[in-house]
C-alpha cells in the first residue's frame, strides 16, 4: 500500500487500509514499513457528522508522533466511500511549521 502525492486526483485504496485505520488506538505504535521508524498514536478523534447538507458520515483522526515530524491521518466516511489523507508537518525547534498531505480514496 504504496501513498504518493495525489494532488486532488482520486485514487483506489486498498479496503484493509479502511480497517486498519479503524482499529488504531491512542497509545499503539505504528512501525512504518517494517523498519526501526515508528509512530506513536497520541491521539484518536472520532466524530459523527450529522449535518444533514454534509455529504460526510463521520471522520476519524489520528496524531502520529515521529522524532523529526507529527502527522495527522483523517479517515472520512461517505455513504458509499471513504478518503483517507495523511498530512505531516515538520517539527522544527519544538514548532510545527508547513507540511504536505496526500490522500487517497476508497469506494465500498
Amino acid at each position: 500500500m504504496g501513498m504518493t502525492d495525489t494532488a486532488g486526483v482520486d485514487t483506489a485504496a486498498d479496503p484493509a487500509l479502511v480497517e486498519t485505520i479503524h482499529a488504531i488506538e491512542e497509545g499503539d505504535v505504528l512501525v512504518v514499513n517494517g523498519d526501526t521508524r515508528t509512530w506513536d498514536v497520541t491521539d484518536v478523534v472520532e466524530r459523527t457528522i450529522e449535518d444533514p447538507t454534509d455529504a460526510r458520515e463521520a471522520k476519524r483522526v489520528l496524531r502520529l508522533n515521529s522524532r523529526s515530524a507529527v502527522f495527522g491521518l483523517e479517515l472520512v466516511s461517505y455513504r458509499d466511500h471513504y478518503e483517507a489523507a495523511l498530512h505531516a508537518s515538520r517539527r522544527q525547534s519544538g514548532q510545527r511549521t508547513g507540511g504536505c498531505s496526500t490522500s487517497m480514496t476508497s469506494r465500498s
